[in-house]
């Protein structure tokens, strides 16, 4: 994978955040989830409810040759969002952007992180070490 810049999120960034977003809930939502339902979660976000989401978290974008093609959102030791560009070339993206966000909440002090998830996320996050406390979100 090509070298990745992080950094945080700016309000210039909220169309491409929100288009991120909805690339991928529609690209990733997977056999859990038809393509009307995935049409909906991905439209349910406004760019008024990303720029609200924007000031209430601290959202981290990943860069790839000054394209944002990730980000992750969090408060405190809580991680909220984290969407990357389904195309195959940001494979590896969401595994680094939550490494990145892991190491921002420790260094804070946090001993752990929590999180929720979409169905359709269950397997990364239990590869990364997460263990489910409650059922997924069925539509994110």
């Amino acid at each position: 994978m090509a070298l990745l810049h992080f950094r945080r999120a700016v309000a210039e960034d909220c169309a491409a955040l929100l288009t991120i977003r909805q690339a991928a809930i529609r690209g990733l939502a997977g056999p859990l989830m038809n393509q009307d339902e995935a049409e909906r979660w991905a439209m349910r976000l406004s760019p008024d409810g990303m720029a609200e989401r924007m000031a209430r978290l601290e959202i981290w974008v990943a860069e790839r040759h000054g394209t944002v093609i990730g980000w992750i959102g969090f408060e405190g030791a809580w991680i909220e969002n984290l969407y990357r560009d389904p195309e195959p070339a940001s494979r590896g993206t969401g595994s680094v952007l939550l490494s990145h966000a892991e190491q921002l909440i420790r260094d804070r002090g946090h001993a752990s992180v929590g999180l929720k998830s979409a169905a359709s996320a269950v397997g990364f996050y239990r590869r990364h070490g997460y263990v489910p406390v409650a059922p997924p979100e069925p539509d994110g």
